[in-house]
């Protein structure tokens, strides 16, 4: 366990961003959309050249496909949405904690005694 400030966390965590920063990822997005296009062209040939209809209707599907990945990749999704719920306890908030816990405890032991008709012991 490190017990450090949230300043030091902080500045630590803002050192560590500026000597390691995001890639440029725009070169790889414009070769993938790149890439999508000519798929889509050949695909296109041949779906109109298709005489199966089994062939064409996989064809479609993987045009599909092509336009689903190109709309993520231009970010015309919806993004995924997820609810994170983190805790965090303070050492103090943790042995309020355990002695709420014992107080309980022995709170049930002297009930249980009464209900047996005992004297407790205090």
């Amino acid at each position: 366990k490190m017990d450090l400030a949230m300043s030091t966390v902080h500045k630590r965590v803002q050192q560590f961003l500026e000597a390691n920063p995001a890639p440029d990822i725009s070169q790889w997005r414009d070769l993938q959309l790149e890439d999508i296009e000519i798929a889509r062209g050949k695909l296109m040939e041949t779906v109109n050249n298709a005489k199966n209809p089994d062939q064409m209707a996989r064809m479609v599907d993987r045009l599909v496909k092509l336009q689903e990945r190109q709309a993520r990749l231009l970010g015309m999704d919806m993004p995924t949405q997820t609810e994170v719920t983190h805790v965090v306890q303070t050492s103090q908030e943790a042995e309020l904690e355990g002695l709420f816990t014992a107080v309980d405890r022995r709170n049930a032991e002297i009930l249980a005694a009464i209900e047996r008709g005992e004297t407790p012991a205090w």
